[in-house]
């Protein structure tokens, strides 16, 4: 039996990385030994949905600066427990430096994973510079700083990919972007596989839809949360028996409290951090993403599983791997914040266009099947 090593930031923790690990555990547990080494711990209630045949590890060093002690306590790892495959899943937290020693060990094969889409950086930037205009000194600081994050980027993207065997990207969309963001000049050790839905096939006669938008995620910037709020602004006049659900936790809680406070947004309900969001997708009729970037967002897959029909920015790659326009959801010009309120007064106000979609969303879902995606890491695990 051979013997798989997860090795990431935080775990157990909540998160995308983190519940996909999860999902992947679980299925590879029944055929290989797996082993799951972290940085950190901050959460324990996802342990709850974690094979107990899983082992978990800890790095004596929970520093960011490169780590005698972590590197001797990975090999040691590796080598009591002889392991066959590393999966390096976490390509943004900076520890590539314990993959460099790893390679002398000829029979081990690294996997690295970036969960993310390679171009997040320029997006980043050209967020923070839109929030700059009126300073030519603060726009020349950014650009810089850009440009020197640009080439760290670049070059520990290429460190990582020629220490590991194989080079996960979430889609085919996102090929073309890491390359320009990297070094690296050929292409044999890309794969792309996308993150699995956990969620189980059901009958979408058993969710009872009502007039909700919804909205799951971290409530930061970067995930849009002003927008959604402005977005909302100018729908709900127009939709006033529809509400929005906003099911999660982070910095702008207090913002969107503050709003609902003095009356800037109607039909607003929060419901904080949940660790099942399956029953607000069977509800919720409209799904609403407004990020800034992602990488390959689970959350769009699991609600068109429920039935709940995206409606997001057209600012990633891969939100058109997963998302045709007008045929199983909305893909909006980034970041037409007066477009993207009229696409959700339309759907709202026509119950035979949102049923459409909503059956082609929940088809386009079955994509994205668990066993499918376990089925594609095995492939690579054993070539």
């Amino acid at each position: 039996m051979k013997t798989i090593l997860f090795v990431l930031e935080d775990f157990p923790a909540f998160g995308g990385i983190e519940g996909v690990t999860v999902q992947l555990a679980n299925k590879l547990v029944d055929r290989y030994k797996v082993l799951i080494c972290s940085h950190h711990q901050k959460d324990m209630g996802i342990l709850d949905r974690l094979d107990k045949q899983v082992i978990l590890f800890q790095m004596p060093d929970k520093g960011l600066n490169k780590s005698a002690e972590n590197i001797n306590y990975l090999h040691t790892l590796i080598c009591t427990h002889i392991v066959d495959v590393l999966i390096f899943q976490d390509s943004y937290f900076p520890n590539e430096y314990l993959l460099d020693g790893i390679k002398k060990y000829k029979n081990i094969k690294i996997i690295a994973v970036e969960h993310s889409s390679p171009n997040q950086i320029d997006i980043s930037y050209s967020f923070a510079r839109s929030k700059q205009k009126e300073s030519l000194i603060k726009r020349c600081i950014l650009y810089i700083m850009h440009k020197r994050n640009v080439f760290r980027y670049r070059r520990r993207r290429t460190r990582i990919y020629y220490c590991a065997d194989k080079y996960v990207l979430l889609s085919t969309s996102l090929v073309a972007s890491f390359f320009k963001h990297s070094f690296v000049k050929y292409p044999s050790k890309i794969v792309t596989i996308g993150n699995p839905v956990s969620l189980p096939p059901i009958d979408l006669s058993c969710c009872m839809k009502r007039k909700q938008c919804l909205f799951v995620g971290r409530l930061d910037v970067m995930k849009g949360l002003d927008r959604l709020v402005e977005i909302w602004k100018q729908a709900s006049t127009q939709i006033p028996e529809w509400e929005l659900v906003i099911v999660g936790d982070g910095k702008m809680m207090p913002y969107i409290k503050e709003e609902i406070s003095l009356g800037h947004l109607q039909n607003v309900r929060l419901e904080g951090f949940k660790t099942d969001v399956s029953p607000y997708y069977e509800k919720a009729s409209i799904f609403m993403m407004c990020s800034t970037f992602e990488g390959f967002p689970l959350v769009l897959p699991e609600a068109m599983s429920r039935g709940c029909v995206p409606v997001l920015f057209d600012s990633f790659p891969a939100a058109r791997d997963i998302i045709s326009s007008s045929i199983d959801g909305v893909l909006v010009k980034p970041f037409d914040i007066a477009q993207y309120s009229r696409e959700i007064v339309s759907l709202a106000k026509d119950p035979y266009l949102l049923n459409n979609l909503k059956h082609s969303a929940y088809n386009k879902s079955q994509q994205f099947d668990l066993d499918g995606i376990v089925n594609k890491w095995i492939k690579q695990i054993e070539s």
